[in-house]
């Protein structure tokens, strides 16, 4: 049997070991328990694309239905599937915590003083929990900066 070598083109910097640990907010409770089985799952698949049995590590017979190419095919869009997922979450995991909230009028004032007092944008954007492009997008709607002020590149309507 011929072995497929993993695909090391999309493996996590830990050689394919990724364990994310996302922050905690409302609703991620179950997030690292699901990155856990998914990491397994890719494991699984893994073991199986190699023509092995994936608890004890055998070769797997010749005869195997994983010898054909459409079932060696579905396990390997299955498998990028799961790493597609697993990088995404590990990105979103390392955002700030209002990425993508609703600005609230308060927020919106406490903007405002920040900046007229001197504040930095990169300083403010650290205490919104908000990237540093939201915030100067933000300013920019407010007319504080204009769009050739800004650090990032864009405007307010999401333009790159």
């Amino acid at each position: 049997m011929t072995r497929i070598p993993p695909d090391t083109s999309a493996e996590e910097p830990d050689g394919g070991n990724l364990q994310v640990r996302l922050r905690r907010g409302p609703g991620s409770g179950d997030r690292p328990r699901l990155l856990d089985k998914q990491t397994r799952a890719r494991q699984i698949l893994q073991s199986l694309i190699q023509g092995l049995d994936p608890v004890t590590g055998e070769e797997l017979p010749r005869e195997t239905v994983l010898q054909q190419a459409d079932v060696l095919r579905a396990l390997l869009a299955g498998l990028s599937a799961l790493e597609q997922t697993a990088a995404r979450a590990l990105r979103r995991s390392q955002l700030p915590d209002n990425v993508g909230q609703a600005w609230t009028t308060e927020e919106e004032s406490r903007l405002i003083t920040s900046f007229k007092k001197g504040a930095s944008p990169v300083a403010i954007a650290h205490e919104h929990g908000r990237t540093l492009r939201a915030i100067e997008a933000r300013l920019e709607k407010l007319g504080l900066i204009t769009a050739e002020q800004r650090m990032t590149r864009g405007g307010f309507t999401g333009v790159s």
